[in-house]
């Protein structure tokens, strides 16, 4: 469904992957409960000190394991 300037619009997202340095968030736009679009971010952390990748520590893999959804594939979630 096409989204118009002055749409009502919600946006969803699931943390769908945590790895070692990196993370994937995919995000569902819905306008009048139907799919508009859908995205996907891969994200990487880096230390600011170098700006190099950084591993994900174990207490802030904690802190985020309870976001991750791990139920569905990426395309279960993309598409429904």
């Amino acid at each position: 469904m096409p989204l118009k300037l002055g749409n009502p619009v919600h946006m969803s997202l699931d943390l769908s992957e945590l790895r070692a340095a990196s993370a994937t968030i995919d995000f569902r736009i819905t306008t009048d409960g139907q799919l508009a679009a859908t995205a996907r971010q891969l994200g990487l952390f880096v230390n600011l000190d170098t700006g190099k990748p950084a591993r994900v520590s174990r207490e802030l893999r904690e802190r985020f394991s309870h976001y991750l959804q791990q139920e569905l594939s990426d395309r279960e979630r993309l598409e429904s």
